[in-house]
């Protein structure tokens, strides 16, 4: 039975990123001075959520060249469309700082600038980068005995943080290729990947207790005590929505937004950010922040309504003809 109190949880954390997106990274960019210090801290739970749910479905499947192909072939298509938009639309209405050159949109498609180097067509799809390296190492990790893989995810933080050290101070004049390495391992937010998989488990033992304090670790090393303590309040979250004990979640619209969240989220921050910085003539008002939030909604509820609507009316002419 389907639970949609994960789907609403899917919702919600689209909508924290997207205010965070347009109250205050906006600002943040193009008015000098302005702190997202509080907003940004909201911002980082909407991550959270989302990459332990998807670390809590991959453990659901079987792993190998079978889950790269169909979780790739899931996520490519419309990733393809939106980059194609806004890359077109930010090479006629030039938004500072974010227009990328025909190079560094090949590499976006291909889903290749994240990892050998170049800039995104939108900032946001840094997220890309971290699902492609989680497919493909879970499509190996997947293969391991369930009583094993808790060895594999401390091995997988392991070296990235082996990585991270390397790239710090340099060493062997190897920085860029140690970066790249990190990129190629997921990232720094694998810990929320991993601990998805283990509430998906529901197993207490000793090694997945053990790797739940090597997540814990892993974050409070990468990113502070604050943000420590957000990863484990939404991993608590996480596992009563995984047990359906949060009805309010249940909501149909947050419900809905949950099942255009990945459209909202591949096409809503550059085109949110014209959008305000050509209302803003006068000046900066909160309301443009809003008319983008609303802008997001309305255009990830496009995106996907072309995903659904084009495939049934290609069919039903096929039929007529």
């Amino acid at each position: 039975m389907k639970n949609n109190q994960i789907q609403g949880l899917r919702g919600i954390s689209i909508l924290l990123v997207l205010i965070y997106h347009f109250f205050a990274r906006y600002r943040q960019l193009y008015h000098s001075g302005y702190s997202t210090n509080k907003i940004l801290m909201v911002s980082y739970m909407g991550v959270f959520f989302f990459l332990m749910i998807s670390g809590y479905f991959f453990e659901k499947d079987n792993g190998g060249w079978l889950f790269i192909k169909k979780k790739i072939s899931s996520l490519w298509p419309k990733y393809f469309v939106a980059c194609t938009i806004i890359f077109l639309v930010t090479r006629f209405v030039e938004l500072p700082g974010r227009t990328v050159g025909w190079v560094d949109y090949l590499k976006n498609i291909f889903f290749l600038n994240g990892f050998i180097g170049g800039e995104y067509v939108d900032g946001a799809h840094w997220y890309m980068t971290t699902m492609v390296a989680c497919i493909i190492w879970y499509s190996l990790i997947l293969k391991i005995n369930p009583k094993h893989r808790w060895i594999a995810y401390i091995s997988w933080l392991a070296a990235y943080y082996a990585c991270d050290f390397l790239r710090g101070h340099n060493v062997g004049g190897l920085g860029t290729l140690f970066t790249i390495a990190k990129n190629c391992l997921g990232g720094s937010y694998i810990a929320a990947v991993i601990m998805g998989s283990l509430i998906k488990r529901k197993q207490i033992n000793i090694g997945s207790v053990i790797c739940a304090l090597t997540c814990i670790f892993f974050v409070f090393r990468k990113m502070g005590g604050l943000l420590t303590v957000e990863m484990v309040l939404c991993a608590v979250i996480m596992l009563l929505v995984t047990n359906e004990k949060v009805p309010v979640l249940a909501n149909k619209f947050l419900v809905y937004i949950g099942g255009i969240s990945y459209s909202m989220y591949l096409i809503h921050q550059n085109l949110g950010f014209i959008l305000i910085m050509k209302l803003e003539r006068n000046g900066y008002r909160l309301w443009m922040s809003f008319v983008a939030l609303v802008f997001g909604i309305l255009a990830g509820f496009l995106l996907e309504t072309a995903f659904k609507e084009i495939p049934r009316l290609v069919k039903r002419k096929t039929i007529k003809a």
